[in-house]
């Protein structure tokens, strides 16, 4: 039997389409979003630094901020994890008018990890240009989860890496995790510990579905990536054999239907991006 995770949302939600000055997407009836965008607030004030509390991290491409609250909000807000995407130059002139944004793409590939179970943020919204091709920026809003640390900050702190890493509860909850999201044939694409967060109460949270996916038929070399990904990062912070292998084992034992074609392409894919991995943080 398989421990139970609080997704943060439900699976039933209720979605709703907006559409007002310039700008369309959909939005958790239930959030204080659409509260605030009932009473008024504009999209375009999302994008303002009024309530960013810190940018996490920003590219050419996209830039992820912790929103203190809605800016103006008349009453008192939730805070929120905003994912701001942009597509410059010819090729993105090209997925706009095809109007392939990609806020709308990580917004149904969140709700389609909370069906399946997955630990993750609750998402609360998207919104893109209306007509999609009249702008390049897009934004993606979720749930801002606070007192939480990534696995490699974890790791590197000794204490915190003996309670929490060493144990085999983190083990065995993230091959639970793994397990459930490629059951349900969604992949993450990039399964890295820095897209794993653990919170106050140790809950353990995937996030970043940039390079996420989702197949119409199990993908063996996919699911073997995501976990070569993992692997990687666990023998970068010294993790043990032992760690290692029950980890695998976890995983094929609550993977559906036979495992043999997992257990096949895991090995063969997963050491491959770990010597991958070993390589790119030796040249760099």
């Amino acid at each position: 039997m398989q421990p139970e995770y609080a997704s943060g949302a439900s699976s039933s939600e209720k979605c709703v389409e907006w559409r007002k000055d310039g700008w369309a997407g959909e939005i958790a009836s239930s959030s204080t979003l659409y509260a605030w965008l009932a009473a008024g607030g504009h999209a375009e004030r999302l994008m303002s630094t009024e309530n960013v509390e810190h940018v996490l991290k920003a590219s050419p491409r996209t830039r992820s901020m912790h929103l203190t609250g809605l800016p103006g909000a008349t009453r008192e807000s939730e805070d929120f994890f905003l994912k701001l995407y942009d597509l410059p130059g010819i090729r993105g002139v090209v997925n706009r008018l095809v109007g392939r944004h990609r806020a709308p793409r990580v917004w149904r590939l969140s709700w389609a990890m909370i069906r399946a179970g997955v630990p993750i943020p609750r998402p609360h919204g998207y919104f893109v240009p209306s007509p999609r091709w009249s702008g390049r920026q897009s934004l993606f809003l979720s749930e801002w989860i606070s007192q939480t640390r990534h696995a490699t900050e974890l790791a590197r702190d000794a204490d915190l890496r003996h309670h929490v890493i060493e144990s085999r509860t983190f083990c065995m909850h993230v091959a639970d995790i793994v397990a459930s999201m490629h059951n349900a044939m969604l992949y993450h694409g990039d399964l890295k510990w820095s897209n794993i967060i653990c919170d106050h109460a140790d809950g353990i949270w995937l996030v970043d579905f940039d390079a996420s996916h989702q197949e119409a038929r199990p993908h063996e070399v996919a699911a073997a990536r995501d976990l070569g990904r993992f692997l990687a990062d666990a023998s970068t912070y010294e993790t043990s054999e032992t760690w290692r292998q029950a980890f695998l084992d976890r995983y094929v034992q609550q993977r559906a239907g036979s495992a043999v074609e997992a257990i096949r392409y895991v090995r063969r894919f997963s050491l491959a991006t770990q010597r991958r991995h070993h390589r790119q943080r030796a040249g760099g």
